[in-house]
Protein backbone atom coordinates (compact mmCIF):
# COMPACT_ATOMS: atom_id res chain seq x y z
CA UNK A 1 0.00 0.00 0.00
CA UNK A 2 1.28 3.50 -0.64
CA UNK A 3 0.71 6.61 1.70
CA UNK A 4 1.22 9.86 -0.49
CA UNK A 5 2.15 13.44 1.95
CA UNK A 6 3.21 16.78 1.06
CA UNK A 7 5.40 16.92 4.16
CA UNK A 8 7.51 13.90 2.84
CA UNK A 9 8.41 16.11 -0.48
CA UNK A 10 11.64 17.15 1.42
CA UNK A 11 12.76 13.96 1.95
CA UNK A 12 12.10 12.66 -1.20
CA UNK A 13 14.33 15.71 -2.83
CA UNK A 14 17.08 14.15 0.10
CA UNK A 15 16.86 10.50 -1.26
CA UNK A 16 16.69 11.63 -4.97
CA UNK A 17 20.02 14.19 -4.44
CA UNK A 18 21.73 11.32 -2.75
CA UNK A 19 20.69 8.51 -5.57
CA UNK A 20 22.47 11.10 -7.77
CA UNK A 21 25.35 11.80 -5.95
CA UNK A 22 25.98 8.07 -5.78
CA UNK A 23 25.08 7.39 -9.40
CA UNK A 24 27.20 9.95 -10.26
CA UNK A 25 30.65 9.75 -8.04
CA UNK A 26 30.35 5.97 -7.32
CA UNK A 27 28.68 4.15 -10.26
CA UNK A 28 30.15 6.58 -12.82
CA UNK A 29 26.34 6.82 -14.71
CA UNK A 30 25.16 9.74 -16.66
CA UNK A 31 22.41 11.28 -14.69
CA UNK A 32 19.84 13.25 -16.28
CA UNK A 33 16.22 14.70 -14.62
CA UNK A 34 14.68 12.15 -13.73
CA UNK A 35 16.60 9.06 -15.70
CA UNK A 36 20.44 7.88 -15.63
CA UNK A 37 22.04 6.19 -18.98
CA UNK A 38 23.33 2.51 -19.27
CA UNK A 39 25.07 1.15 -21.82
CA UNK A 40 23.20 3.51 -24.55
CA UNK A 41 19.55 2.91 -22.83
CA UNK A 42 17.86 5.67 -20.46
CA UNK A 43 16.51 4.56 -17.54
CA UNK A 44 13.97 6.30 -15.06
CA UNK A 45 14.63 7.16 -11.14
CA UNK A 46 11.27 6.51 -9.38
CA UNK A 47 10.90 6.92 -5.55
CA UNK A 48 8.70 5.80 -2.77
CA UNK A 49 8.30 5.81 0.89
CA UNK A 50 6.92 2.94 2.61
CA UNK A 51 6.04 1.60 6.23
CA UNK A 52 7.26 -1.58 7.03
CA UNK A 53 8.89 -3.58 10.16
CA UNK A 54 10.89 -5.81 8.42
CA UNK A 55 13.08 -4.26 5.73
CA UNK A 56 14.69 -0.84 5.20
CA UNK A 57 13.94 -0.69 1.32
CA UNK A 58 13.13 -2.45 -1.70
CA UNK A 59 13.41 -2.47 -5.31
CA UNK A 60 10.37 -2.74 -7.80
CA UNK A 61 11.60 -3.86 -11.42
CA UNK A 62 7.48 -3.68 -12.46
CA UNK A 63 7.94 0.01 -12.59
CA UNK A 64 11.73 0.42 -11.80
CA UNK A 65 10.94 2.37 -8.52
CA UNK A 66 13.42 2.39 -5.71
CA UNK A 67 11.61 2.43 -2.06
CA UNK A 68 13.14 3.99 1.22
CA UNK A 69 11.25 2.86 4.95
CA UNK A 70 9.21 5.89 6.07
CA UNK A 71 10.74 5.53 9.44
CA UNK A 72 14.24 6.76 8.55
CA UNK A 73 13.15 9.91 7.31
CA UNK A 74 13.06 10.94 10.89
CA UNK A 75 16.17 8.48 12.66
CA UNK A 76 18.67 7.49 10.14
CA UNK A 77 21.97 9.42 9.57
CA UNK A 78 23.05 10.43 5.67
CA UNK A 79 25.67 7.50 5.33
CA UNK A 80 22.48 4.94 6.90
CA UNK A 81 20.43 6.32 4.26
CA UNK A 82 22.96 5.96 1.90
CA UNK A 83 24.07 2.38 2.46
CA UNK A 84 19.89 1.88 1.64
CA UNK A 85 20.41 3.60 -1.38
CA UNK A 86 23.11 1.62 -2.72
CA UNK A 87 21.96 -1.56 -1.78
CA UNK A 88 18.26 -0.70 -3.70
CA UNK A 89 20.10 0.91 -6.73
CA UNK A 90 22.50 -2.89 -6.33
CA UNK A 91 19.20 -4.72 -7.37
CA UNK A 92 18.39 -2.23 -9.77
CA UNK A 93 21.28 -2.86 -12.00
CA UNK A 94 20.94 -6.51 -11.41
CA UNK A 95 17.96 -6.53 -12.58
CA UNK A 96 19.10 -4.73 -15.69
CA UNK A 97 21.98 -6.66 -16.35
CA UNK A 98 20.75 -10.69 -15.37
CA UNK A 99 16.84 -9.80 -15.27
CA UNK A 100 14.55 -11.78 -12.56
CA UNK A 101 17.25 -13.75 -9.99
CA UNK A 102 17.80 -15.07 -6.33
CA UNK A 103 17.47 -12.17 -4.08
CA UNK A 104 20.89 -11.33 -2.65
CA UNK A 105 22.31 -14.33 -4.38
CA UNK A 106 26.05 -14.26 -6.85
CA UNK A 107 24.48 -12.15 -9.19
CA UNK A 108 23.71 -9.13 -6.74
CA UNK A 109 26.91 -10.26 -4.75
CA UNK A 110 29.13 -8.99 -8.14
CA UNK A 111 27.69 -5.94 -8.79
CA UNK A 112 27.82 -4.66 -5.30
CA UNK A 113 31.85 -5.59 -5.98
CA UNK A 114 31.97 -3.96 -8.86
CA UNK A 115 31.54 -0.93 -7.47
CA UNK A 116 33.62 -1.68 -4.65
CA UNK A 117 30.33 -1.47 -2.03
CA UNK A 118 31.30 -3.57 1.57
CA UNK A 119 29.34 -5.79 2.94
CA UNK A 120 26.83 -2.90 5.22
CA UNK A 121 25.53 -2.40 1.67
CA UNK A 122 24.97 -5.99 0.71
CA UNK A 123 23.42 -6.75 3.69
CA UNK A 124 21.50 -3.54 4.23
CA UNK A 125 18.02 -4.97 5.29
CA UNK A 126 16.52 -6.74 8.07
CA UNK A 127 14.04 -5.98 10.93
CA UNK A 128 13.80 -2.58 12.19
CA UNK A 129 11.09 -3.22 14.81
CA UNK A 130 13.85 -2.66 18.00
CA UNK A 131 14.60 1.25 15.99
CA UNK A 132 10.82 2.53 16.13
CA UNK A 133 7.71 1.33 16.78
CA UNK A 134 5.31 3.72 15.13
CA UNK A 135 3.86 1.47 12.59
CA UNK A 136 0.96 0.55 14.86
CA UNK A 137 -2.03 1.36 12.62
CA UNK A 138 -4.98 3.20 13.71
CA UNK A 139 -7.26 1.44 15.78
CA UNK A 140 -10.40 3.55 15.19
CA UNK A 141 -9.80 2.25 11.56
CA UNK A 142 -8.88 -0.97 12.22
CA UNK A 143 -12.43 -0.84 14.02
CA UNK A 144 -14.42 -0.22 11.46
CA UNK A 145 -12.63 -2.64 9.05
CA UNK A 146 -13.71 -5.22 10.95
CA UNK A 147 -17.57 -4.22 11.89
CA UNK A 148 -17.57 -3.91 7.74
CA UNK A 149 -16.27 -6.80 6.60
CA UNK A 150 -18.99 -8.64 9.73
CA UNK A 151 -22.00 -6.53 7.96
CA UNK A 152 -20.60 -8.03 4.19
CA UNK A 153 -20.67 -11.38 5.26
CA UNK A 154 -23.84 -11.19 7.13
CA UNK A 155 -25.27 -9.85 3.36
CA UNK A 156 -24.46 -13.48 1.91
CA UNK A 157 -27.58 -14.02 4.27
CA UNK A 158 -30.17 -16.30 1.87
CA UNK A 159 -32.99 -14.04 3.97
CA UNK A 160 -33.21 -11.35 1.75
CA UNK A 161 -34.24 -8.90 3.88
CA UNK A 162 -31.26 -9.56 6.76
CA UNK A 163 -29.16 -9.66 3.59
CA UNK A 164 -29.96 -6.08 2.41
CA UNK A 165 -30.07 -4.64 6.13
CA UNK A 166 -26.54 -5.71 6.19
CA UNK A 167 -25.35 -3.94 3.47
CA UNK A 168 -27.33 -0.91 4.34
CA UNK A 169 -25.71 -0.89 7.51
CA UNK A 170 -22.46 -1.17 5.91
CA UNK A 171 -22.84 1.29 3.23
CA UNK A 172 -24.50 3.67 6.31
CA UNK A 173 -20.83 2.93 8.49
CA UNK A 174 -18.54 3.93 5.71
CA UNK A 175 -20.29 7.11 5.31
CA UNK A 176 -20.03 8.44 8.66
CA UNK A 177 -16.65 6.85 8.29
CA UNK A 178 -15.85 8.69 5.69
CA UNK A 179 -17.06 12.15 6.91
CA UNK A 180 -16.15 12.26 10.32
CA UNK A 181 -12.73 11.92 8.89
CA UNK A 182 -13.30 15.05 7.31
CA UNK A 183 -12.85 17.01 9.91
CA UNK A 184 -9.50 15.80 10.64
CA UNK A 185 -8.87 15.13 6.48
CA UNK A 186 -4.40 16.18 5.92
CA UNK A 187 -3.00 16.26 2.73
CA UNK A 188 -2.54 12.53 2.42
CA UNK A 189 -3.42 9.67 0.60
CA UNK A 190 -2.90 5.87 0.62
CA UNK A 191 -2.61 3.57 -2.97
CA UNK A 192 -2.25 -0.33 -2.92
CA UNK A 193 -2.30 -2.30 -6.11
CA UNK A 194 -4.87 -5.12 -5.38
CA UNK A 195 -4.82 -6.75 -8.50
CA UNK A 196 -2.52 -7.70 -11.43
CA UNK A 197 -3.27 -8.82 -14.93
CA UNK A 198 -0.85 -9.71 -17.89
CA UNK A 199 -3.56 -7.57 -20.17
CA UNK A 200 -6.62 -5.66 -19.21
CA UNK A 201 -9.79 -7.64 -19.42
CA UNK A 202 -13.81 -7.45 -18.89
CA UNK A 203 -13.40 -8.61 -15.29
CA UNK A 204 -10.81 -6.46 -13.97
CA UNK A 205 -12.72 -3.52 -15.63
CA UNK A 206 -15.88 -4.95 -13.70
CA UNK A 207 -14.30 -4.76 -10.70
CA UNK A 208 -12.98 -1.42 -10.96
CA UNK A 209 -16.68 0.07 -11.43
CA UNK A 210 -17.78 -2.29 -8.10
CA UNK A 211 -14.76 -0.66 -6.50
CA UNK A 212 -15.88 2.58 -6.88
CA UNK A 213 -18.61 1.94 -4.41
CA UNK A 214 -16.26 1.56 -1.50
CA UNK A 215 -15.23 5.38 -0.95
CA UNK A 216 -12.10 4.71 -3.24
CA UNK A 217 -10.82 6.14 -6.85
CA UNK A 218 -9.67 2.38 -8.52
CA UNK A 219 -6.89 3.37 -10.93
CA UNK A 220 -5.83 1.03 -13.86
CA UNK A 221 -1.25 1.47 -13.58
CA UNK A 222 0.38 -0.02 -16.31
CA UNK A 223 3.62 -1.43 -15.58
CA UNK A 224 6.19 -3.03 -18.29
CA UNK A 225 4.55 -6.76 -17.54
CA UNK A 226 0.72 -6.63 -17.40
CA UNK A 227 -1.44 -3.89 -15.29
CA UNK A 228 -2.17 -3.27 -11.88
CA UNK A 229 -5.08 -2.44 -10.51
CA UNK A 230 -4.49 0.05 -7.73
CA UNK A 231 -6.88 1.75 -5.29
CA UNK A 232 -6.52 4.76 -3.99
CA UNK A 233 -8.20 6.38 -0.83
CA UNK A 234 -7.80 6.60 3.18
CA UNK A 235 -6.58 3.01 4.90
CA UNK A 236 -9.74 1.62 6.10
CA UNK A 237 -11.33 2.37 2.77
CA UNK A 238 -8.58 0.86 0.90
CA UNK A 239 -8.44 -1.81 3.28
CA UNK A 240 -12.07 -2.62 2.51
CA UNK A 241 -11.84 -2.34 -0.81
CA UNK A 242 -8.93 -4.51 -1.01
CA UNK A 243 -10.82 -7.48 1.05
CA UNK A 244 -13.95 -6.60 -1.58
CA UNK A 245 -11.39 -7.01 -5.04
CA UNK A 246 -9.90 -10.36 -4.11
CA UNK A 247 -13.07 -11.87 -3.37
CA UNK A 248 -14.53 -10.54 -6.81
CA UNK A 249 -11.24 -11.53 -8.50
CA UNK A 250 -12.11 -15.18 -8.45
CA UNK A 251 -15.91 -15.14 -8.06
CA UNK A 252 -17.00 -13.73 -11.17
CA UNK A 253 -14.88 -15.89 -12.77
CA UNK A 254 -16.93 -18.39 -11.09
CA UNK A 255 -20.17 -17.08 -11.68
CA UNK A 256 -19.28 -16.90 -15.56
CA UNK A 257 -18.00 -20.69 -15.96
CA UNK A 258 -21.52 -21.67 -13.76
CA UNK A 259 -23.51 -19.84 -16.23
CA UNK A 260 -21.78 -20.59 -19.32
CA UNK A 261 -22.27 -24.51 -17.88
CA UNK A 262 -26.10 -23.80 -17.76
CA UNK A 263 -25.97 -21.77 -21.20
CA UNK A 264 -23.75 -23.92 -23.51
CA UNK A 265 -24.59 -21.90 -26.72
CA UNK A 266 -23.05 -18.86 -25.22
CA UNK A 267 -19.54 -18.69 -25.89
CA UNK A 268 -16.61 -16.34 -27.25
CA UNK A 269 -15.16 -13.06 -25.69
CA UNK A 270 -18.37 -11.08 -27.12
CA UNK A 271 -20.70 -12.87 -24.29
CA UNK A 272 -18.39 -13.12 -21.66
CA UNK A 273 -17.72 -9.52 -21.78
CA UNK A 274 -21.25 -8.46 -21.74
CA UNK A 275 -21.79 -10.98 -18.42
CA UNK A 276 -19.28 -8.93 -16.19
CA UNK A 277 -20.46 -5.22 -17.68
CA UNK A 278 -24.00 -6.84 -16.71
CA UNK A 279 -22.67 -8.08 -13.30
CA UNK A 280 -21.19 -4.75 -12.77
CA UNK A 281 -23.79 -2.91 -13.31
CA UNK A 282 -26.43 -4.98 -11.46
CA UNK A 283 -24.20 -4.65 -8.34
CA UNK A 284 -23.78 -1.02 -8.57
CA UNK A 285 -27.33 -0.61 -8.55
CA UNK A 286 -27.85 -2.47 -5.52
CA UNK A 287 -25.30 -1.17 -3.69
CA UNK A 288 -26.21 2.68 -4.48
CA UNK A 289 -29.87 1.85 -3.13
CA UNK A 290 -28.31 2.34 0.77
CA UNK A 291 -26.32 5.10 -0.62
CA UNK A 292 -26.98 8.49 0.50
CA UNK A 293 -27.53 11.33 -1.58
CA UNK A 294 -25.01 12.64 -4.23
CA UNK A 295 -25.35 16.28 -2.57
CA UNK A 296 -24.04 14.11 0.64
CA UNK A 297 -21.24 12.56 -0.81
CA UNK A 298 -19.65 15.42 -2.53
CA UNK A 299 -17.88 16.47 0.33
CA UNK A 300 -16.26 12.84 0.48
CA UNK A 301 -15.76 13.09 -3.26
CA UNK A 302 -13.59 16.01 -3.50
CA UNK A 303 -11.34 14.75 -0.18
CA UNK A 304 -10.74 11.60 -2.84
CA UNK A 305 -10.09 13.65 -6.04
CA UNK A 306 -7.59 15.78 -4.10
CA UNK A 307 -6.01 12.55 -2.55
CA UNK A 308 -6.01 10.62 -6.22
CA UNK A 309 -4.33 14.12 -7.92
CA UNK A 310 -1.70 13.82 -4.67
CA UNK A 311 -1.26 10.47 -5.63
CA UNK A 312 -1.35 10.39 -9.39
CA UNK A 313 -1.63 14.04 -10.84
CA UNK A 314 -5.19 14.49 -13.15
CA UNK A 315 -6.23 10.96 -14.35
CA UNK A 316 -7.82 10.61 -17.70
CA UNK A 317 -11.33 9.32 -17.33
CA UNK A 318 -11.32 5.33 -17.84
CA UNK A 319 -13.87 4.31 -20.19
CA UNK A 320 -15.06 1.22 -21.18
CA UNK A 321 -15.60 -0.06 -24.85
CA UNK A 322 -18.99 -1.09 -25.27
CA UNK A 323 -19.24 -1.22 -29.08
CA UNK A 324 -20.20 -5.45 -28.80
CA UNK A 325 -22.26 -6.84 -26.60
CA UNK A 326 -24.39 -9.91 -26.10
CA UNK A 327 -27.79 -9.05 -24.65
CA UNK A 328 -28.62 -12.60 -23.13
CA UNK A 329 -25.27 -12.50 -21.06
CA UNK A 330 -26.10 -8.72 -20.53
CA UNK A 331 -28.92 -9.43 -18.87
CA UNK A 332 -27.71 -12.71 -16.55
CA UNK A 333 -24.83 -10.82 -15.76
CA UNK A 334 -26.92 -7.63 -14.29
CA UNK A 335 -29.12 -10.46 -12.73
CA UNK A 336 -26.27 -12.18 -10.63
CA UNK A 337 -24.76 -8.36 -9.68
CA UNK A 338 -27.83 -7.90 -7.81
CA UNK A 339 -27.44 -11.23 -6.08
CA UNK A 340 -24.28 -11.09 -5.86
CA UNK A 341 -23.21 -10.72 -1.97
CA UNK A 342 -19.23 -10.55 -0.61
CA UNK A 343 -18.04 -13.91 0.81
CA UNK A 344 -17.15 -13.77 4.52
CA UNK A 345 -14.09 -16.39 4.05
CA UNK A 346 -11.55 -13.62 2.27
CA UNK A 347 -8.26 -12.99 4.55
CA UNK A 348 -6.74 -9.56 4.47
CA UNK A 349 -2.75 -9.82 4.08
CA UNK A 350 -2.42 -6.77 5.84
CA UNK A 351 -0.24 -5.25 2.83
CA UNK A 352 2.69 -3.40 3.54
CA UNK A 353 2.10 0.73 3.41
CA UNK A 354 4.18 3.39 0.89
CA UNK A 355 4.52 6.93 0.50
CA UNK A 356 5.33 7.91 -3.04
CA UNK A 357 6.88 11.09 -4.76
Amino acid sequence: MYYFSETSHSFLKKIKKLTVQIMTDEMGLKVYKNRFELNNMLYPIHFALFESKTKWGHFNSHNYQIGINKALMHMALNETIRSIIRHELAHYMCFLKYGNTKPHGEEFKKVCNSYNWNSEVSQASGSIDELNNIIEGDLKSQQVLNKVKKLLALSSSTNEFEAKKALNKANELLFKYNLESLKNDEDEAYVLSALFSKRSNSKLQAIYEILQNFFVVPVFNYGNDGVYLDICGDRSNIEVAEYVAKFLDSELENLWKNYKKMNPHLKGIVAKNSYFRGLAKGFCEKFKESTPSQQALIPIKNSLIKKTNLAYGKLRKTSVNKSLNCDESHGAGRKAGNSLNINPSIKNNNPKIHLLN
